[in-house]
């Protein structure tokens, strides 16, 4: 947690620089390449990284085996992106779309190197180094993209982010775990773990398609400028997902594979780890939501302005899916891919005919569509991997309930802040922003500090564990009465 947040913090200031320096129609183009290098990205690894760290025994002929198949399957990744180039800029009428799909094409190659090395750290659950090698190229990314920025490159300002990023993790993941591999291909080896992995690549294929229909809809359609709208939206929402939630689920896939066979302990553990990231999820969503106009006018600029009404629709939205980023942990550590395929064959056609219900009324009908069709699925989504564990909904809304109420009341006293700031006569954008977040982390932590929900015990726990017992009684009133009634009582 404490090098994610130093990621988010240099993302703050990374996208707050760029946003400034980059026009809107660059992030357009990115998005635009950002569509094919997803979908070759679905490729990159064929699910052969989960198989990896789920294995309950893996020998070192399986290893050397993976390892050569994902540096071939890179290559001819590389190669397949670069080749459809040309074509992918003729389809959105962009010829300056070529040359940055022909630039991050070395990105599928460069991570192939890493796959063994990458799972071999989650496996052994090395969340410290693998910490270190995400900060180590997420600052060199940044400094490359502000730099090419601040010299008026554009969108090779991002290009160059990615490239620089990705090399530097992929190398820093060989130091950090060095493996040899040896020259063997065995077939018997690649098919024990087949089955799994194709149909975890089955899933993500069809996720693919289902995450970025929106951004190729709107891009054929609406243009380049209004897909940087989105997209900057969509990024937004789904910051807390890709840089808190997915770190969660990362750390929690290899601990629930250890406890595949046991689902009373599956059961309680899923549970406490959701419950763990909503507790700060969510109120940054809801957060958000208040504060989007000044968060918009301050951190983007002016020129953002469209984004507020998209941050309105999704906020609630990635609140929702920050939680639910944590079900495919329990389909992979049972080893139901084959299940999560299945769902995501309904779901995912269900969200790409939301996409073209909406866009005859712009990018706000975009978004407005996919969250009513992402809310209608919400409900089986949940279901289905539950019964794989004997979860109940009610079992599951119960433990989640306090940490959501806190969240809705904090976001509301944050409007009643924002709502007197602006009767008071005060409307300077910076001051309802950091004043606003002062309000809600402040009221968000009173109550939760009043109502002390497990959650909070959870987080004393952990922090106790780390040798910083002496901070739980300011974030415990359990804590803290015990605390003062040991000081009274002299065994404090």
């Amino acid at each position: 947690m404490g090098f994610q947040i130093s990621r988010q913090l240099l993302s703050i200031v990374s996208v707050s620089v760029l946003a400034r320096r980059v026009p809107p129609s660059a992030y357009g183009l990115l998005s635009m390449a950002t569509i094919f290098a997803n979908f070759i990205d679905i490729f990159r690894d064929l699910g052969t990284w989960s198989a990896i760290v789920r294995e309950r025994e893996i020998s070192a002929r399986l290893l050397s085996s993976v390892f050569w198949v994902n540096l071939g399957l890179g290559f001819l990744l590389t190669l397949s992106m670069a080749a459809v180039s040309f074509p992918a800029a003729a389809f959105f009428h962009q010829p300056e779309l070529a040359p940055v799909m022909q630039a991050l094409a070395l990105v599928p190659f460069i991570y192939s190197i890493s796959v063994i090395p990458n799972a071999l750290l989650n496996r052994q659950m090395g969340f410290r180094a693998l910490a270190v090698v995400q900060l180590a190229g997420a600052v060199a990314g940044t400094v490359s993209a502000v730099v090419a920025a601040l010299h008026s490159w554009g969108v090779w300002s991002l290009v160059l982010a990615a490239l620089v990023s990705n090399s530097v993790t992929s190398a820093a993941l060989w130091i950090a775990h060095p493996w040899l591999p040896r020259f063997i291909i065995d077939r018997r080896e690649i098919a024990r773990i087949r089955s799994y992995s194709l149909n975890l690549a089955g899933f993500n294929f069809v996720n693919y398609f289902s995450r970025n229909a929106d951004n190729l809809i709107v891009g054929r359609f609406l243009g380049d400028v209004q897909l940087g709208f989105y997209q900057m939206a969509y990024t937004l929402m789904t910051y807390p997902l890709a840089n808190f939630c997915q770190v969660i689920a990362g750390v929690a896939y290899p601990a629930f594979s250890a406890l595949q066979n046991d689902d009373e302990r599956l059961r309680a553990a899923y549970t406490r780890v959701s419950v763990t990231v909503g507790f700060f999820s969510i109120p940054a969503m809801f957060g958000l939501m208040v504060v989007a106009d000044p968060f918009v006018r301050v951190v983007l600029g002016q020129k953002w302005a469209p984004v507020t009404g998209l941050v309105l629709i999704f906020a609630p939205l990635g609140a929702l899916q920050s939680i639910y980023g944590l079900v495919g942990a329990i389909y992979n550590a049972k080893g139901r891919s084959d299940r999560l395929f299945q769902w995501s064959l309904m779901s995912g056609g269900f969200y790409v005919i939301s996409f073209f219900v909406g866009v005859r009324w712009g990018i706000q009908g975009v978004a407005i569509a996919y969250s009513i069709a992402w809310l209608v699925g919400m409900v089986p989504g949940f279901l289905i991997p539950f019964r794989l564990i004997h979860l109940s909904g009610r079992e599951f809304l119960r433990a989640m309930w306090p940490g959501a109420a806190c969240a809705a009341a904090m976001g509301l006293i944050a409007l009643v802040w924002r709502l007197a700031l602006s009767r008071l006569g005060f409307h300077n954008p910076a001051v309802h922003l950091f004043t606003t977040v002062a309000v809600g982390v402040i009221s968000y932590a009173a109550l939760m500090w009043w109502w002390n929900p497990p959650v909070v015990e959870e987080v004393c726990d952990v922090l106790a564990s780390r040798g910083l017992s002496r901070l739980t009684p300011l974030i415990s009133r359990r804590r803290w009465a015990a605390a003062k009634s040991g000081r009274m009582s002299g065994d404090y």
